[in-house]
């Protein structure tokens, strides 16, 4: 038994390599699409940023203000769901 120890160890080792390789074929096209989704959400929040400056400035009409601020909440609702979605999808095939 003790003679195919090293052998076991080698093929162990092996199968964890396939599996760190599969892993990462697996999980990195969804972790990379949640930080192009946090991306997005970044720039969003600096230019609705842009846009309260503005409207606290007076620069701002409360129509335009309003229709800003619906857009901005119904897009960042969409992208935040589709971010959950995909952090959901990642814990499921063990990438968190």
């Amino acid at each position: 038994m003790s003679k195919y120890l090293p052998f076991l160890i080698l093929l162990l080792s092996c199968n964890q390599q396939e599996s760190q390789e599969e892993l990462e074929a697996r999980c990195s096209p969804i972790l990379e699409r949640i930080l192009s989704i946090q991306d997005i959400r970044d720039a969003a929040v600096k230019d609705f940023g842009i846009t309260i400056r503005y409207y606290k400035a007076g620069k701002v009409s409360d129509g335009v203000w309003k229709d800003e601020q619906t857009r901005w909440h119904e897009h960042e609702h969409m992208l935040a769901t589709s971010a959950n979605h995909l952090y959901e999808s990642a814990r499921v095939n063990g990438c968190l």
